[in-house]
């Protein structure tokens, strides 16, 4: 009898052993932070022939910016399936992005367009997000203040990239980055006192910060020039006239920067653009739409300079 319950003791143990080495599934609870277990393919294709755009960005007011007309837009330019989401925090900066991953903290709001209409989630967990679509694109930014300051990437956005490449559930999904624009010249909160309320300091810090701090992860497979795209057409008749407070982008502004994004996901330089209406107070004019396609071919041809525009000169009214 001694030796029976010895026996069924050790076999018991054997099973429990086995139990708690059993492999989690990646699609699992949220917090889950298995690595995803397929390997990537070198040749995928994020867009799908051009027809798919499945897209999160992992941001703050600057990503709701450069979404807010990508499914539009890329509806306008021939995708026919379209979903974008957006994790959005006020400000937040890649160290709060990295805190809210280790501590799968339900802090964002989570903005889903899948049917051309904006939609939001409250009180959502970074983990949520990327396991609830297989997404093709996921972006990361800085926040704006920090964007051009070195010292407040590290260790936070090599933690923050571990953490998604763990927990995505597309293996091939592509790892981008969003370089944002400099504050309008006349922009006066305390902000930008950081860059001695310069604009093309600020714009070259954050140049200069993506060079040293992004380009440095091959893990991050392209960067979108927003930055460039938006500095460019300030050069044209458009002015420094891009953001509605200083900062936030202008509708107009919105469309250069959703463009940029387009650009690099397709990998080509614009030859036309197909969304004109896009809002009740703004229709893209030809005029507009060739600045625009310049402004945005020029960053994506040189990411990293300013390219003056050759539209000086704004059209006569009704010419």
């Amino acid at each position: 009898m001694k030796r029976i319950l010895t026996m069924l003791l050790l076999l018991l143990m054997v099973g429990c052993m086995l139990i708690g080495c059993a492999p989690k599934e990646t699609g699992g609870a949220a917090g889950d932070t298995q690595p995803t277990q397929a390997i990537a393919d070198p040749d995928y294709d994020p867009l799908h022939g051009g027809k798919t755009l499945k897209v999160l960005a992992i941001g703050n007011s600057f990503s709701n910016d450069t979404t807010h007309y990508l499914p539009a837009i890329a509806r306008a330019e021939g995708f026919d399936n379209v979903m974008v989401g957006n994790l959005y925090i006020s400000g937040c900066k890649l160290d709060q992005h990295a805190t809210n991953a280790a501590t799968n903290a339900a802090a964002y709001k989570y903005y889903t367009n899948f049917d051309g209409a904006w939609e939001s989630i409250e009180s959502c967990s970074l983990s949520y997000a990327l396991k609830s679509q297989d997404w093709d694109i996921i972006t990361m930014q800085q926040g704006s203040t920090y964007s051009g300051r070195p010292d407040s990437y590290e260790p936070y956005l090599t933690q923050l990239i571990e953490y998604v490449n763990a927990n995505k559930t597309n293996p091939n999904a592509l790892l981008v980055w969003n370089m944002t624009w400099a504050y309008q010249a006349d922009f006066e909160k305390d902000m930008f006192q950081v860059y001695d309320r310069d604009q093309m300091k600020m714009y070259n810090a954050i140049i200069d910060t993506v060079k040293s701090k992004v380009e440095s992860h091959s893990e991050i497979s392209r960067i979108m020039p927003c930055g460039s795209a938006i500095q460019n057409a300030r050069t044209s008749y458009f002015g420094d006239t891009l953001t509605r407070d200083g900062y936030h982008l202008s509708d107009l502004g919105r469309v250069i920067a959703s463009y940029t994004w387009l650009v690099t996901f397709t990998q080509e330089p614009l030859s036309t653009i197909n969304f004109t209406n896009v809002s009740d107070t703004l229709t893209l004019t030809d005029a507009d739409k060739a600045v625009i396609v310049e402004a945005v071919n020029a960053a994506f041809a040189q990411p990293y300079a300013i390219t003056n525009s050759q539209y000086t000169e704004a059209p006569a009214v009704g010419g």
